[in-house]
């Protein structure tokens, strides 16, 4: 079939689908495309794969998790997984649905029904884009005057070594990586400290409060914004640069 040649056929796609004759659908025309595809039990367990890599596309049943939910697990897979295509998949979205899903990092949102190879054809020919949009990966992180070492694990800003302990260094890692974009104490706990557990945000908070004074307090501009409602923020003018 015609549509098996966009996408390659050792690709891999995670999905999570409690929907049974919707994940069959999928799993029919993925097969005929030579793609495998691995289903997740659960939003959480689809986080953990996701982290051990090896996956090309993500398959998100909305209609399975409440909508914030769904939002929340689209915007963690794309901060994860920035060459990767997300799909979402629902009975019902309406135009305001679908486009907080879109801006939350969403390819496609498929509104049933529809054709198995048609969704095959989409998702190879996003995976393809996503792809060749993804840069290589930067061993050393600039934003404005500082300076984050992946390799040596050092920080510096404005030439000025700044001793970090290893969950800080996480967390001002991922502050950098979306620099200028709002992350949620949620996103923060789910990518630094693997748990969704709320009572863990005042542990967010002491740790941004500890970062603050370390590359902030000495320093102009302040580069850690609060959010009120919404989390935090890295800003830099100039945003993340390799050079």
């Amino acid at each position: 079939m015609g549509y098996c040649r966009i996408i390659e056929s050792d690709m891999n796609v995670l999905s999570v689908l409690p929907r049974l004759k919707l994940q069959k659908k999928l799993e029919g025309a993925l097969m005929l495309a030579q793609v495998t595809m691995q289903n997740a039990a659960s939003e959480y367990e689809c986080m953990q794969l996701s982290r051990l890599g090896g996956y090309e596309g993500f398959l998100v049943d909305s209609d399975a998790l409440r909508f914030r939910d769904t939002v929340l697990l689209v915007e963690m897979l794309r901060q994860e997984n920035s060459n990767a295509a997300v799909f979402v998949f629902a009975r019902y979205l309406d135009l305001e649905q679908r486009l907080k899903l879109l801006h939350a990092g969403a390819d496609n949102c498929i509104i049933g029904p529809f054709f198995g190879s048609e969704v095959v054809t989409r998702l190879g020919l996003s995976i393809r884009l996503r792809q060749a949009a993804t840069p290589a990966a930067l061993t050393v992180l600039r934003a404005c005057d500082l300076e984050l070492d992946l390799v040596l694990r050092t920080v510096r800003r404005s030439g000025k070594p700044i001793a970090l302990r290893p969950k800080e260094f996480l967390l001002l890692e991922y502050l950098m990586r979306n620099v200028n974009r709002p992350v949620s104490r949620a996103m923060i706990l789910e990518r630094v400290w693997g748990s969704s557990f709320d009572g863990l945000a005042n542990v967010v908070e002491v740790y941004i409060s500890a970062l603050r004074s370390k590359i902030d307090r000495d320093f102009e501009p302040k580069l850690i914004q609060t959010l009120r409602g919404n989390g935090y923020t890295f800003v830099c003018s100039n945003g993340l640069r390799d050079s």
